[in-house]
């Protein structure tokens, strides 16, 4: 597998007021700035919550890559199929790493790959399971790692990459991606 160019997208905030996102992107051929509207309440008719990823939740969360192709965008250095202690020894590295859950049943995960009090955190390892894709399931994951990441280690930057071949991930993140209040 040979992907070599990302696309880095920033979230720029000091709060979560979302109503406008200003969206920056790189990749190949240069970059880009757009204006993006934000609905404001896109999740409150789903029932979704978020918390700390759990032992239980390993094996679940290993079996949501479904291609080789889908694990190298979420963990690069893996080798497929995803097994517990690569994804174990992942969540060991990094911090904050995060499921949601819809009805008490885990279908999504992230976490932060660089995080610093009052600067850079950047989120990683982002995959929802194939059953709830195209549900807004992605949105609500990333909005809730963008809140932790101000209210728990004050940032004041949030970074998310993608590889351009992801499409799925170009096509959400820069629905997301940045904000200035």
């Amino acid at each position: 597998m040979e992907y070599s160019s990302t696309s880095d997208i920033a979230v720029f905030c000091s709060g979560m007021d979302l109503d406008v996102l200003r969206v920056e992107y790189s990749g190949v051929g240069g970059g880009a700035e757009r204006l993006l509207p934000v609905p404001m309440r896109a999740f409150e008719s789903m029932p979704l919550t978020y918390r700390p990823v759990d032992e239980k939740d390993i094996q679940i969360i290993c079996g949501f890559p479904q291609s080789e192709d889908e694990l190298f965008f979420l963990f690069p250095k893996a080798v497929f199929p995803l097994s517990s202690s690569q994804l174990r020894n992942a969540i060991v590295q990094r911090s904050d790493s995060t499921v949601v859950e819809l009805g008490g049943e885990v279908i999504a995960f992230a976490n932060f790959y660089r995080w610093a009090s009052g600067g850079r955190c950047s989120i990683g390892n982002v995959i929802v399971s194939p059953a709830a894709r195209g549900r807004g399931v992605g949105r609500y994951l990333i909005e809730q790692m963008i809140a932790l990441a101000f209210s728990k280690h004050q940032a004041s930057e949030v970074t998310v990459s993608c590889f351009n071949q992801n499409v799925a991930g170009l096509l959400l993140y820069p629905q997301l991606a940045a904000c200035r209040s």
